[in-house]
């Protein structure tokens, strides 16, 4: 009957995904799946309870229960004040939320947020600070609710209402998490506190307070201080007084004040403002219910019994590892909200000097307030915005946090990590929201939304937003795992000639933009990489790495552009010798980059992945007066410095796989036919591409030169070519070379055959090294996807449909340029006729033209290609064909969706993470993608994807034979077509290519 009633809520929408049972000290509680399916979510725990007993006390011990306790209800928070004169939430609060991995493990570090508010609102739920970062770096989190306002702070000295109840139950929920949390994973002896601002006070306070002694052991405050004037009620009485005076009693009696506000209902004790000009804290436009001294009652524990500065200056505190920092520009989030009011026009400086401040006289308040003034407004101007946002800044965070922070520093033996935000992004929400979103620097809490995720707002996910994100969640989680804001991994110097790297940690390790080789100039071969003494800060991840192309009508990118990233697990370690991947990029020859690519799915599987970009275009592939392959050759230096290099990392030098998709395929078939890169590797994948794809060379490189070169200004022969395009500047060369995607005659600036220039990258043409075994053999995995043409499809303009219906000999592959031109007009027409018979070619031709460029991209020589490395190599090849369609084929999104297949690209997403973009990982495409990259890495490890004996995978993937391609179909279900070779979708346009292609570009021997 159980499951019945399980069923039923499930069907209902009631209940999604529900988490695995676990015993609390409760009882039996159970969470659910969170909407991303990436971690559970255990929400609404009770680790209190208040009732009219203890209203402003501590908290009763938490209910137990009998049956199970669905922890799904996220809509909890302690009673406050909305948007002016509404009351949410309840007493009943005491409430917090558990988020843990999918995966089972324990011991996982744990991270417990207090949240900020100035003590009157917020909530420790994810609809403003979702915890999926955290979660995602392996992060036990806690969020938790705590009382506010009256309920939470109400000091008046009596044992009815001592004071500090929301302190109380902080401490209460710290208590719990520390006797449970080990059945979510968690670890009890490694706990992290953090707040941010008032959150960040209530860990200051928790840290000199002997009742929460033991509870945490690590701790990061993000702007709050216990030493700011607003983080403490100096005369408690005063205030209850002020806030009774406005129900219409004057009394400074505390049994008094407590029958009065005592009978009060929380939405009148909560909706009753008392006005800031009764109170000069000025952090916010009423009075301040915060933290207080209190008096000491026999059976009741006190938190805080002495003032915080007394505690700190003596050493009495929790001496744990600490982060505690501010925001450059705290003060325009509260400048912002009072511009217009009594803040803007205020005329007495000592109005807002802090409440804790004694002075021997009068005269020294004057003098200190003259003092202030001067300092911050020498113009005598009060109406300076920036001079009181910088006032604020200072006298509410930075110096209270300075102090402290030194105190911490001076009299504790643990590290203290001191840090200031500056970040200036478009998600610093609060400054955005405020009245001066275009001033520079970060608002107070404007960090937050690099560390949480919040579900009820969903942000923009702008590229360098991400990195910033990833930085900061990097080193709190760090932190919280290691006691160090960023786990320090270094290459040793006797193991590289290069120097030492710096990088990024997390749940892998990303060394960015690392030089891996020098460029003297434009059109010059690569150079041995510079060395550096000091330290090289390989952190920088900027989109303005990358080799210069044109993208829409803009040149983007540097000629300063031959780096790489290093992605390392997080475990790994020069003596381990992990498998290395090295990942070249699509896109035509002339566009693409290395940090599109995020391989974190590869290096979770613990292999080591690097990008690297190299030169496109006309200067990575003009093949003219002895320049050629020059792109070619800077993959060939990045594949010496990973030689080099790589063990540094923890990498195996003689393990290295090539890997390369579209472009980036043809580009690691190369490297098989190629002296050069003899021993720089061991294996090799290619996806959707190989050396003898139609489009991989241009047979005909000086056309487009030429005719390049004389869109910028004369060109007669060679010699002019190079100096028009040596001389023109960089946006006018990439602007009138750049290319499109579509015209199957060629990629204008591809490799060329170079066997005549000085110091060649081929020896030969492709078919005769492959036919007589003059390549590098090494086992291959390659394939395509089931519908490669729909992406071309998808970019056609009209004129180019126009140029292949009315003057298709001009628009053949460059493959039959050396052909007569009645073999031209015999070849286009017997094209017209397979793929088109008698209609005429437009953009309504969908599926003929997708099926003429699926042929064109790679169904008419994959196969071929297959076999012949088959034929003459004792190394195993490896055929699939990607037939998976899920939620991340980003390319399929801007084609035809709604034709079924994959299409070129369609598997990238499936391999790697695009950077920048966030696509949705449900549980289906977390599973292919797991059996996938499990695949590849046991590829890169066995030369074999499913070896016998290891692993769970549910198929066997046979190596092709000479009779057979035995094509692995990748789908939910992968299955294994024994396709006698070379038959394929492609065998048209390979027959074809068979009988009029240019003798050794083509994967069989030519009948011409």
């Amino acid at each position: 009957m159980k499951w019945v009633a399980l069923v039923t809520l499930v069907m209902m929408g009631l209940y999604k995904d529900p988490s695995p049972l676990l015993r609390v000290q409760n009882g039996l509680i159970r969470g659910r799946l969170s909407d991303s399916r990436t971690y559970y979510q255990y929400l609404g725990i009770p680790y209190g309870r208040v009732d009219e007993s203890n209203r402003f006390q501590g908290p009763l011990p938490p209910p137990k229960w009998d049956g199970i306790f669905e922890a799904i209800n996220e809509n909890t928070r302690c009673p406050q004040r909305m948007f002016g004169s509404i009351v949410a939430g309840d007493s009943d609060c005491l409430k917090l939320h558990v988020f843990a991995p999918i995966t089972r493990s324990t011991k996982r570090a744990v991270m417990v947020y207090i949240h900020g508010g100035c003590f009157l609102e917020g909530t420790g739920t994810a609809w403003l600070y979702g915890p999926d970062f955290f979660v995602e770096r392996d992060i036990i989190y806690v969020g938790i609710n705590y009382r506010l306002n009256v309920e939470g702070f109400l000091c008046l000295g009596i044992k009815e209402a001592p004071g500090n109840a929301g302190l109380k139950d902080q401490i209460a929920a710290l208590k719990w998490v520390k006797d449970n949390i080990a059945q979510f994973g968690g670890d009890p002896d490694n706990i992290t506190l953090f707040g941010e601002s008032a959150g960040a006070v209530s860990v200051s306070y928790l840290l000199i307070s002997p009742a929460a002694r033991g509870l945490f052991h690590k701790a990061i405050l993000q702007s709050g201080s216990t030493l700011a004037p607003w983080a403490l009620q100096h005369d408690p009485i005063k205030v209850a007084s002020d806030l009774a005076m406005q129900f219409g009693y004057s009394t400074r009696d505390p049994h008094k004040l407590y029958e009065v506000l005592s009978n009060k209902t929380i939405e009148e004790l909560i909706l009753k403002k008392v006005p800031n000009s009764l109170h000069k804290t000025l952090i916010t436009d009423e009075f301040l219910m915060a933290p207080c001294i209190e008096k000491e009652f026999s059976g009741t524990e006190s938190i805080i019994t002495k003032h915080p500065a007394d505690l700190l200056s003596s050493g009495n505190f929790t001496k744990i590892p600490m982060i505690i920092g501010y925001n450059d520009k705290e003060g325009i989030y509260f400048v912002a909200k009072d511009y217009g009011t009594h803040l803007y026009n205020f005329q007495d400086i000592q109005n807002i000097l802090p409440t804790d401040l004694e002075f021997p006289s009068e005269i020294d308040r004057l003098w200190t307030a003259e003092e202030i003034n001067q300092y911050y407004f020498s113009d005598e101007r009060r109406d300076s915005i920036m001079d009181m946002i910088n006032l604020y800044s200072d006298l509410h965070f930075k110096y209270p946090t300075v102090i402290e922070s030194q105190m911490y520093a001076k009299l504790s033996d643990k590290p203290i990590y001191y840090y200031v935000f500056k970040y200036n992004g478009l998600i610093n929400m609060p400054k955005m929201i405020s009245m001066f979103p275009f001033t520079r620097g970060a608002s107070h809490a404007d960090e937050l939304f690099y560390l949480f995720k919040p579900h009820t707002i969903p942000l923009p996910a702008w590229y360098l937003e991400r990195m910033m994100i990833r930085r900061m969640v990097t080193m709190w989680t760090n932190f919280a795992k290691y006691g160090k804001k960023a786990e320090e991994i270094r290459v040793k110097r006797d193991v590289t000639d290069m120097g030492v790297d710096e990088g990024q940690s997390g749940k892998k390790y990303a060394y960015l933009n690392v030089i891996f080789t020098k460029q003297q100039c434009n059109f010059c071969k690569p150079q041995d990489p510079p060395k550096w003494n000091n330290l090289y800060k390989a952190t920088n991840h900027t989109l303005l790495i990358k080799c210069p192309q044109w993208l829409v009508y803009l040149t983007f990118g540097t000629e300063d552009c031959l780096y790489l990233d290093v992605y390392v697990p997080e475990t790994a370690e020069p003596r381990v010798k992990l498998p290395v991947m090295i990942f070249f990029h699509g896109g035509s020859y002339y566009t693409g980059a290395k940090d599109l690519y995020d391989p974190e799915f590869l290096v979770l599987k613990n292999a080591i992945v690097v990008t690297a970009n190299y030169r496109l275009g006309v200067l990575g592939f003009l093949c003219l007066g002895g320049i050629s392959n020059l792109g070619l050759r800077d993959q060939v230096m990045a594949l010496k410095w990973v030689q080099n290099n790589i063990a540094a990392f923890g990498g195996d030098p003689d393990n290295v796989t090539i890997c390369g998709q579209s472009a980036g395929a043809s580009s690691a078939s190369m490297h098989l036919l190629s002296e050069l890169s003899r021993g720089l590797f061991h294996k090799v994948i290619l996806l959707s591409g190989s050396a003898f794809s139609v489009w991989a060379f241009n047979t005909e490189p000086q056309r487009p030169a030429f005719e390049d070169a004389n869109k910028i200004s004369t060109a007669y022969d060679v010699e002019d070519v190079l100096n028009v395009f040596r001389n023109a500047s960089l946006d006018n060369l990439i602007k009138a070379t750049t290319d499109v995607s579509t015209n199957p005659r060629y990629f204008k600036y591809s490799p060329c055959i170079d066997v005549d220039s000085m110091e060649p990258f081929f020896l030969d043409m492709p078919y005769n090294l492959v036919t007589s075994g003059r390549f590098n053999k090494v086992p291959v995995m390659m394939g395509y996807t089931d519908l490669e043409g729909s992406y071309f499809y998808s970019l056609l303009y009209p004129d180019t449909v126009a140029k292949l219906n009315d003057n298709l000999d001009e628009m053949l592959p460059s493959l039959f340029s050396w052909c007569s031109r009645k073999d031209k007009t015999l070849i286009s027409r017997k094209i017209r006729e397979h793929y088109f018979g008698d209609e005429k070619v437009t953009l309504d031709s969908v599926q003929n033209l997708i099926k003429f460029y699926s042929d064109w991209v790679a169904y008419a020589t994959s196969s071929a290609t297959s076999a012949l490395l088959t034929k003459y190599s004792e190394q195993p090849v490896y055929n699939y064909q990607f037939s998976y369609e899920g939620g991340r084929e980003y390319a399929k999104f801007t084609t035809v969706p709604h034709i079924q297949g994959t299409t070129h690209s369609g598997e990238l997403f499936y391999v790697f993470k695009p950077q920048g973009i966030s696509l949705p990982l449900s549980g289906r495409d977390a599973n292919f993608i797991d059996r996938l990259t499990t695949m590849i890495k046991n590829f890169m490890l066995y030369s074999d994807p499913t070896p016998r004996g290891r692993g769970t995978l549910s198929v066997r993937w046979p190596r092709a034979t000479s009779a057979a391609s035995n094509t692995l179909v990748l789908t939910d279900t992968p299955r294994v077509l024994a396709t006698p070779a070379p038959h394929h979708a492609g065998q048209f346009f390979y027959e074809l290519l068979c009988a009029y292609g240019w003798p050794g570009y083509v994967p069989c021997e030519s009948r011409r």
